[in-house]
């Protein structure tokens, strides 16, 4: 099968910007798809409340629990407790993620696991 991406990512907008700021101006348009691979989150970020402030996961699980939003909304991050605990009602899907850095150091595979997300 051969893809023509050129049509298939005529509209698409790809950015670097805040994700509030992307998800925020296509909050009503419900024929939006607004997909976000943030930089992969350890512990540690999840703990992070910065002076009282929420940290970016915690923010993007608001938005994601959030009936407000009528974009689509795909998240794709680490699969662990935390993220399990805060959004089980909302995976879609979890598969083995067979690359990361410490696994070019070390030249061994240890399994970790990716999870697709969407608020609907």
């Amino acid at each position: 099968v051969k893809f023509d991406y050129k049509k298939i990512l005529e509209n698409t907008e790809i950015t670097n910007l805040d994700f509030e700021e992307v998800i925020n101006k296509y909050k009503d348009d419900s024929k939006a798809v607004i997909y976000m691979d943030p930089p992969y989150y350890t512990k540690a970020t999840f703990m992070d409340y910065n002076e009282g402030k929420k940290n970016d996961f915690e923010r993007i699980i608001d938005i994601i629990k959030n009936p407000d939003y009528k974009c689509l909304i795909i998240l794709n991050c680490d699969f662990n407790g935390y993220v399990y605990d805060k959004l089980k009602d909302h995976i879609k899907f979890h598969y083995p993620s067979n690359f990361n850095l410490s696994n070019q150091k070390i030249k061994k595979y240890q399994p970790q696991y990716q999870v697709i997300i969407t608020n609907r």
